[in-house]
């Protein structure tokens, strides 16, 4: 939700001023970061109004109300130099080049059948992974994501099939190349994000630069700071400034919303939760949120968002939870 300042102008009874407020200091104790000044500066602000008490009463009812629901356990990044395998992989690979995606890609980015090792990466819905590979760059996979890499004589490749992947690139004098989604990323010495979406797939470079490419469109440079986005159909849209702060966010378990849709937001969630979320109505759906939370928390979001909106959040069963308007 929205970090407002903790100290607030005075507010009438119910102002959402008050609401928000509330919602950031709930956020706050729940970090895992609170600490005595925290503590005192609370009190300040309770003591203040009647209206801070009751709001804060509030955020911590919404709170325990949550408290059925199954936080989840992020397993820890594996982090592990892995030898490539090898004749193993490769069905999953043929089976690629059956479905006539891996053929789309090869006349798209003007790459050749790899004979080489592979390695299929995977993570599970809910789960992050981390694995240095051969050439000593590091692969980081979102939950719910898969990639075959392919390094050996003078390529370094991988194919991001699905989900979210974040790349480290080792000082090599081969190039290094990230298929996905119809298009080619080509490494210019840097770190870089791909998220393969279904309709999209978005670039964004956090050091150094990339050049993206499609079938389309020639090859496009974009820079620390910068990102891009291509369809399905090849089309590169202009480049522009990217968030780094909230694209990064999920390799430290951490996700952030940037003034989004809460059916969007809530989509992001459920990534890494096998939680069903009803909505009631359009009107919950567009409710705007922002703020950044512990990716296995929904506990702790829910509680935000009920206390910083006239959201109702009923807790149905561990896995459902369904929104409404107050």
């Amino acid at each position: 939700m929205e970090q407002p300042n903790p100290n607030p102008h005075p507010s009438a009874p119910g102002d959402p001023a008050a609401r928000r407020a509330a919602a950031h200091w709930l956020a706050r104790r729940h970090s895992g970061d609170w600490q005595a000044s925290d503590a005192a500066a609370l009190e300040r602000w309770l003591a203040e109004r009647a209206e801070h008490a009751t709001a804060y009463q509030d955020a911590c009812t919404a709170w325990e109300a949550m408290s059925a629901l199954e936080p989840l356990a992020l397993p820890r990044h594996v982090a592990a130099r892995r030898p490539p395998l090898r004749r193993a992989w490769r069905g999953v690979w043929s089976g690629v080049l059956a479905g006539g995606v891996a053929a789309m890609l090869v006349a798209a980015a003007g790459l050749h059948w790899w004979r080489g090792d592979e390695l299929v990466v995977l993570s599970a819905h809910g789960e992050q992974r981390a694995i240095t590979l051969a050439d000593g760059s590091l692969l980081r996979l979102n939950a719910d994501s898969r990639a075959v890499v392919r390094i050996g004589g003078g390529m370094r490749a991988v194919l991001l099939e699905r989900g979210e992947a974040a790349f480290n690139i080792a000082a090599d004098r081969r190039p290094f190349k990230v298929e996905a989604g119809g298009g080619l990323i080509r490494d210019i010495g840097t770190r870089f994000n791909v998220h393969a979406g279904v309709n999209e797939v978005v670039v964004s470079v956090s050091e150094g630069r990339v050049g993206v490419s499609t079938a389309l469109v020639p090859e496009v440079e974009i820079g620390a700071g910068e990102s891009a986005r291509y369809d399905a159909a090849g089309r590169i849209g202009p480049v522009g400034v990217a968030d780094i702060e909230a694209v990064e966010a999920w390799q430290s378990g951490q996700i952030v919303f940037r003034d989004l849709p809460l059916r969007q937001a809530l989509a992001q969630l459920q990534r890494y939760h096998a939680i069903e979320f009803e909505l009631a109505d359009a009107s919950v759906a567009q409710v705007r949120v922002s703020g950044r939370f512990g990716i296995g928390d929904p506990q702790l979001f829910l509680a935000t968002l009920q206390a910083a909106f006239p959201i109702r959040a009923e807790v149905l069963s561990a896995r459902h939870v369904r929104l409404t308007m107050r």
